[in-house]
């Protein structure tokens, strides 16, 4: 048999209910309903940021490889040997490997 049950509780014990639900970092659980559904994680985060009082922060925007690169070694890998700067022209398809017989 189901049914409903309305419970109240505070922000802090909602969040702390809510919170059992998220998987650990690098863990995997099934999400494929409830709260953490992929289709209903929208609203519901935007119902939790709502009851909290707070606004969401934007996405942040994906770093580019060169970037990384860049920040990480310390040279710049778009710049060749003399120290020009490289563009994409085209991509070469590699050779089909023979076979020996």
């Amino acid at each position: 048999m189901h049914r409903k049950v309305e419970v109240q509780c505070s922000l802090e014990e909602f969040a702390e209910r809510w919170a059992q639900h998220i998987p650990e970092r690098n863990k995997h659980s099934v999400r494929s309903f409830g709260l953490l559904a992929p289709r209903a994680i929208s609203q519901t985060t935007n119902a939790i940021f709502a009851v909290f009082g707070q606004k969401r922060r934007p996405r942040p925007k994906s770093l580019s490889w060169a970037w990384l690169i860049k920040h990480t070694f310390k040279r710049d890998p778009l710049l060749d040997s003399i120290g020009n700067r490289m563009k994409w022209v085209r991509r070469i398809s590699p050779k089909p490997v023979r076979q020996s017989a």
